[in-house]
Formats: structure tokens, C-alpha cells, sequence
């Protein structure tokens, strides 16, 4: 979310003190210079985040403060160590933790590993960065991950393998940071263990895994040379991979638990075996698919891919901005071999990829993408009439008073005319025609008559939004604003059924 800042948040302040609304951490200005160690206050487990220096926080999070010289890094490192959340648990063992909660557990005044802790949590959070950068939603995604594409596999490699090993990358330091933190504190052996063995398992203690054969699937990657390798014969390789099929309703490090193998094994052997399910291919083809509609709409940067300048995208060959045009248009700027490309992500949908835009975008992917504490907040909404006679993209940051007036004249309109055109045409053609010709242009009618009914129904909604004088109040976000197009029943799926 994007906040007005001049002044110091002066005019958000302001606007607080005026409808007695008090906004959290604007009592102390102060506490948003430069990077702040923040956590929220509800959660299945408590978790310490680093605030950018550009950020602020909101009433559900907290920021902690030292009167001591212990870094941020320092302080996050202890947070999210087992040692941390156990003691945090046992003071309180609900969902919700308050300032009091985090304040009343044991801290050191310095720490004797702090250049080692704090070069672990910069791996972490490096990590988790690079894994935010390829998905829409986060604010570190540009984009920039696609355009490197150019062979359709390449969208496994980058997305899931790569995803995969970044979830590897923060199980394993989060065990060595896990060691430290126990080192700093003398925890003993054996409460080290129960402590892996309640919360987060010691990820180093399981080995890379490389067969008899040299089947190494680690071999062209670098990994952590901490980690203690195992070789195996190939009965066993096998029933690793078998294991690794079988239960992938798992996620990387209940799989390395599980099977007592390396997170990293677990990623490798995913990948070349090419363990992925359809689900998952769904869901990387669905995030080319939302990418490229964001390049169409101007949200994003494509080379050679020129922008709608009114963010209305139409499921219609009667128009320049015909949704299946410009998505073609964008895998051929994309690949080496688009007609290829286009045939696997068909494959990886499990269906043609405008049928899956339209009938699953919006409602499984979309609308589950952009969300935001149980509020969906789409940015391209799915508007489309009863019947699916006129369906349409409209992009939410690009509409303005004249949107709906643009989508009604210059689209809606212009396929009434056109659909009462060709009804006039038929009735011409049925006054001479005879036999089978005229049973086809009489079932022809029949659909148009349908299709102009089904489009004028819509117009009319869409005319009492307009007369209603709707126009987006950015300031008021997406969810309040989308609710007011529902409300004449413009969506192509109702708020209520997301």
C-alpha cells in the first residue's frame, strides 16, 4: 500500500486527531527512520520481520525497540530462533502476542557470535527476497524474471526449482541460527533436541543424497558444503524418488523431515525427476498468464509489448484489444518457439489458455493472489454479462470517470451494432432461403437475439453504475470499490462466491 508521507505523515496525523482515530506508531515519528525490527500480533507462531526503511506499520504490528547495542540482524537471528518461540509460547500460548509478551522474555546485553548470526540473517532474508521477486503480488516483483525466459522449460527452472531452493536456503540457516542462538545461551544437548523436535527440525543434520551410480542430482549446483553427504545403492535412490512422488502433498522441509534427507536433496531430486504436479504447473503457467496481462494493461514492462491505453481487454475478435491477439502477441515477444510455447502452457493449464482466462482466472487465481486480511483486492476485474455474451479485463489503476462510459460506447455499443446488423442480414437472407440453409439461419437468429438480449441486459447495469455517477476513490482501495461494480451484478463471478 502506497502512504502519503509528506511531512513527516502529517496529514494522516492530522486526519487521526480530527475523527479521534489513533494510528499505530504515529505517536513517535521517530520509530520510522531508518530500518525497525517489527512482528504482528496474531499468528500461528511468532515471527520477527525487518522493516524497510521506507515502510511504516499499522495497528496490528509492533515494532521493538533496544536501549541496548545489539543490531537488528542480531535481534531478528533470536526472534525466530526454536529458543525464542518456545519461551514466547510458554508465556503465551494463544495466537495473539503482545508488546508484553515479546518484552518479557530474556535477552543478552551483547553476543559473542554476532557477526555469524548476523551474515545468517542477511542470507535469510536475501533468500526470502529472491523468492518474493517472482511472485505479482509481493513488493519486490518487477517483472524482470520473465523477460529472461526463452524456452517454455526454463519457467520451471525459474519459478519452482528455484522457489524450491530458497525454501532450502532458509530451513537449513534457520538450524544454523538455531546453533548459535543455543551456543549464546548454553542451552543443553538434550533441550536441543526436544526443541528440534517440537518446532523446527535441525535441517543440517541430514545428508545430500548421491547414488552408487553417480547419479548426483546435486551436481551442477552449489550447495552448502556443511551439509554431510550419503551415497546409496539404486534400490534405494529409486524408492527415495517413489517416496518423494508420492507424498507431495508435502512441502520441502516436511519432505526432508520426513524422509531424513537434505532440503537441497529434496529440491534437486523434485526437479530432475520432475516430480511437480498438475497443480503446480497450473499455477506457474496461471502467474506467465496474470504477467503478461499486466504487460497488456501497462503494469508491467515487456519489450515490443505496447500497452492498452484505456485498461479494457475484451474477449472479442470484433476489437484491436481481443484478449487472445494480445496474449499471442506477448508469448511470441516471450519464446524462441511460440507456437511450442503456446502448446505446453495449454498443457501446464490443462486447458486452452483464453477458455482458462476466462473461465479460471479471475475466480482461482487472481482473486487468491490479491488478497488482503480475507479481503480480495483484484487489480483486473472480470466483468462479463449472464450469459457470457460480452466479457471483458478492466484494469483497476487505469480507470477513471470515463471508463465505463468508454466500456459502453466504444464496446458494448459497437457489438450491439454489430450482432443487430447481422440479425438484419439474416432476416433479409431467410425471405429467399429454403430447406437446411434456412434452418441454419434461423438457429443463427435465435443466438444473436439471445447475445443482443443477454448485452443490452448488461448495458443497462453498466448505465445505472454510470448515472449512479461511479467513479474508483482510489483513496478508499480496491475492495470498497469493487463491491459498488458487484452491487449491479457486473462481475463475471459475485464477491460472495470468491
Amino acid at each position: 500500500t502506497t502512504v502519503r508521507w509528506e511531512n513527516e505523515g502529517e496529514n494522516i496525523a492530522e486526519y487521526g486527531d480530527k475523527n479521534n482515530k489513533n494510528y499505530q506508531g504515529l505517536s513517535n515519528i521517530n520509530m520510522h527512520s531508518g530500518e525497525g525490527v517489527v512482528f504482528r500480533n496474531f499468528g500461528s507462531t511468532f515471527t520477527g520481520k525487518l522493516r524497510p526503511s521506507d515502510s511504516i506499520f499499522d495497528k496490528s504490528v509492533y515494532q521493538i525497540s533496544l536501549n541496548i547495542d545489539v543490531s537488528n540482524r542480531c535481534l531478528l537471528g533470536y526472534l525466530n530462533s526454536n529458543l525464542y518461540r518456545s519461551i514466547i509460547q510458554g508465556i503465551n500460548p494463544s495466537l495473539n502476542f503482545n508488546p508484553s509478551d515479546a518484552g518479557a522474555v530474556p535477552f543478552k546485553l551483547s553476543f559473542d557470535n554476532s557477526n555469524e548470526i548476523e551474515s545468517l540473517v542477511e542470507k535469510c532474508i536475501q533468500s526470502r527476497k529472491q523468492q518474493f521477486e517472482t511472485y505479482e503480488s509481493a513488493r519486490e516483483f518487477d517483472g524482470s524474471c520473465f523477460p529472461d525466459l526463452s524456452q517454455i522449460g526454463d519457467l520451471v527452472y525459474e519459478f519452482l526449482y528455484k522457489e524450491e531452493k530458497y525454501e532450502a536456503n532458509i530451513a537449513v540457516l534457520h538450524s544454523k541460527l538455531d546453533e548459535y542462538i543455543y551456543k549464546e545461551y548454553d542451552v543443553p544437548e538434550r533441550k536441543r533436541d526436544d526443541l528440534n523436535n517440537t518446532l523446527s527440525s535441525n535441517y543440517i543434520q541430514f545428508p545430500y543424497i548421491t547414488s552408487e551410480n553417480n547419479v548426483d542430482p546435486l551436481s551442477s549446483t552449489s550447495f552448502d558444503s556443511d551439509i554431510p553427504s550419503r551415497t546409496i545403492d539404486m534400490d534405494e535412490y529409486d524408492e527415495l524418488v517413489e517416496s518423494i512422488s508420492s507424498n507431495s502433498n508435502k512441502g520441502i522441509a516436511e519432505l526432508s523431515e520426513y524422509l531424513e534427507i537434505s532440503p537441497y536433496s529434496v529440491v534437486a531430486l523434485r526437479y530432475e525427476h520432475d516430480l511437480y504436479t498438475d497443480d503446480e504447473r497450473e499455477k506457474i503457467a496461471a502467474r506467465l498468464l496474470s504477467y503478461y496481462l499486466g504487460c497488456i494493461m501497462g503494469r508491467w514492462n515487456l519489450d515490443g509489448c505496447t500497452s492498452e491505453s484505456d485498461g479494457i481487454l475484451v474477449f472479442d475478435d470484433q476489437f484491436d484489444t481481443y484478449v487472445e491477439r494480445r496474449i499471442r502477441e506477448c508469448i511470441k515477444l516471450t519464446f524462441d518457439d511460440p507456437y511450442e510455447s503456446e502448446t505446453r502452457i495449454e498443457e501446464m493449464l490443462g486447458r486452452d489458455p483464453i477458455v482458462w482466462l476466462r473461465n479460471r482466472f479471475f475466480r482461482y487465481h487472481h482473486c487468491k493472489e490479491y488478497r488482503r486480511r480475507g479481503q480480495r483486492i483484484p487489480i483486473y476485474w472480470h466483468l462479463e454479462s449472464d450469459e457470457g455474451a460480452f466479457s471483458c479485463f478492466v484494469y483497476y489503476h487505469m480507470m477513471d470517470s470515463d471508463t465505463l462510459p468508454k466500456l459502453r460506447g466504444q464496446y458494448i455499443d459497437k457489438k450491439l451494432d454489430t450482432l443487430q446488423n447481422r440479425l438484419e442480414a439474416i432476416e433479409s437472407e431467410l425471405e429467399t432461403a429454403d430447406g437446411g440453409h434456412a434452418r441454419d439461419l434461423r438457429s443463427e437468429k435465435e443466438e444473436i437475439q439471445a447475445n443482443i438480449d443477454d448485452i443490452t441486459e448488461f448495458r443497462n447495469r453498466v448505465d445505472a453504475l454510470i448515472e449512479e455517477g461511479f467513479e474508483p476513490d482510489f483513496g478508499a482501495g480496491i475492495w470498497d470499490n469493487i463491491q459498488k461494480v458487484d452491487e449491479h451484478d457486473l462481475l463475471a463471478v459475485p464477491l460472495d462466491k470468491l
